[in-house]
């Protein structure tokens, strides 16, 4: 009972202060008046006010939508990403079925942003058999691909704009407001193996491939990765996989490891091509898992990438980190 009346406290003191900063006279003009609410609505998540929660939340995606989008917001990219984290999980607990503000019903239209836009340099879609992506087709055919995880890369690929990107991100700005949300509550209606525990051999082939995906259409949505986005810990979950897995000798399994393992690389990026140090370690491993890259050329590593679920991002990466010679 002391604990629960020291977080109620804390939690009054917090909310306290966060409503007198909403109500200075500034706030309807000052952008991080929209962190504010966020900081709001974890409060009330942590006492597990829902009510509350799903409140705030839904009050943050409609001050973004009124102001055009996270790309019109005149704030720096870290509350930007913080932004995009509650978009993403308001779409995800409470608004799961919305794709457009047309599909909604006139009562809730105002209360939710249009969260379907397009994904920034899109891949074109599928053209396979089934509407896998052809490397994911083939391991379709194996065992080591079900039919719930078939399911949901389908979904993820077909749900991209068959058409060329209206916008391209510049390197100081995350396209935040081009989050898909079909794609993040996929996750979230599917009965994926994301929490199976770990066996002798590191996670399974599904659990791997669904961290990567996860990655990917974040990578996909904002650009970058940064270490206050809730998908910074899928990161390292992807990060410690790849590095425990044995490597498969099966070729259409080993191939989707290499896509994985690119994958896991790409989560570090920092944008214009670059990685961090945790991106580069990945990198340089990669070809001492599986030597065979080291005959590949950038153009092949990305032709591999493609088999699967790439962008023009990834390419960058690949041709940014890949040309010093660590594929050739």
């Amino acid at each position: 009972m002391a604990d629960q009346k020291v977080v109620l406290e804390h939690k009054h003191i917090a909310t306290s202060r966060l409503c007198a900063r909403l109500a200075r006279p500034d706030a309807t003009a000052d952008d991080n008046a929209i962190l504010t609410i966020f900081f709001l609505a974890l409060v009330e998540d942590a006492t597990g006010n829902i009510a509350a929660h799903r409140m705030h939340l839904t009050r943050v995606a409609t001050m973004v939508e009124i102001r055009g989008g996270i790309r019109k917001l005149k704030t720096n990219p870290w509350i930007k990403s913080i932004i995009a984290q509650a978009l993403v999980a308001n779409a995800l607990l409470y608004n799961p079925d919305a794709g457009t503000i047309d599909s909604l019903s006139e009562a809730d239209s105002h209360n939710f942003a249009p969260l379907l836009l397009h994904l920034p340099n899109p891949q074109p879609p599928p053209t396979s058999v089934g509407f896998l992506p052809p490397g994911f087709e083939a391991l379709a055919h194996t065992s080591f691909l079900s039919l719930r995880l078939s399911r949901l890369i389908v979904r993820i690929a077909t749900t991209a704009s068959p058409g060329p990107a209206a916008y391209y991100p510049t390197d100081d700005e995350l396209a935040d407001d081009d989050l898909a949300a079909l794609h993040f509550r996929s996750f979230l209606s599917s009965d994926l193996p994301l929490s199976d525990p770990d066996g002798p051999d590191g996670p399974s082939l599904e659990k791997a491939i669904c961290l990567a995906l996860i990655r990917y259409v974040h990578l996909s949505a904002v650009g970058r990765g940064h270490k206050l986005c809730l998908y910074y810990s899928f990161g390292l979950m992807l990060a410690h996989a790849v590095r425990t897995m044995t490597v498969p000798t099966r070729k259409e399994v080993r191939q989707c490891f290499i896509w994985i393992w690119l994958i896991a690389m790409s989560s570090w990026s920092m944008g214009s091509g670059h990685l961090s140090a945790e991106g580069v370690a990945l990198l340089q491993e990669l070809p001492k898992a599986c030597p065979e890259l080291g005959s590949y050329s950038v153009e092949q590593v990305k032709e591999l990438g493609r088999r699967y679920l790439w962008n023009d991002h990834l390419d960058r990466i690949v041709e940014t980190n890949c040309t010093v010679g660590l594929f050739q």
